[in-house]
């Protein structure tokens, strides 16, 4: 692999990456977002599984849109439209359009068929499974890194970097 296969495949694992991140992000603020809402468990679980809503037909309608309209431009388009609506839930006063944003944030886990798209246009058959494995793989750590990092930078009010809150 090399020159613009190698480039393409940082792109899309760069891409994947921040898009699972913004996927998984609601889960490591569950107990601030529990309390400020005054959810029930049976809410939060909602809440929580509003993440996969968007991927059974979302995945589908991902593969075609990459397809016709190519992968980069699918990839800058989710997330542009899922960071910009991520960023606004933080600033959501009502539950119900707090849920509303994080459904279309769910958007972002479609990220994985573009992504798969993306590679498998650059690089030849016998460098596919590698590739993908080095995208998919390194992509998945973008939920990780949600999940162990944003509680430590913003503490556990996703409101109020910890930062502010120790001034």
């Amino acid at each position: 692999m090399q020159g613009h296969k190698v480039e393409q495949l940082g792109i899309a694992t760069v891409g994947f990456f921040w898009c699972f991140l913004m996927w998984f992000s609601t889960a490591a603020f569950s107990p601030s977002i529990a309390a400020t809402y005054h959810l029930t468990i049976k809410d939060l679980g909602l809440l929580a599984s509003s993440a996969i809503w968007m991927a059974p037909v979302g995945r589908i309608v991902a593969g075609w849109a990459s397809d016709r309209f190519g992968a980069p431009r699918r990839f800058a388009a989710i997330l542009a439209g899922c960071g910009l609506v991520s960023i606004a839930s933080a600033f959501t006063t009502s539950y119900e359009l707090l849920f509303a944003e994080r459904v279309v944030v769910a958007i972002a886990g479609v990220s994985f068929v573009v992504g798969v798209q993306h590679v498998a246009q650059w690089l030849d058959a016998h460098e596919i499974g590698t590739a993908e494995g080095l995208y998919a793989g390194t992509g998945n750590v973008g939920a990780g890194v949600g999940t162990l990092l944003l509680p430590r930078i913003f503490g556990t009010d996703y409101r109020q970097p910890s930062s502010a809150r120790s001034a």
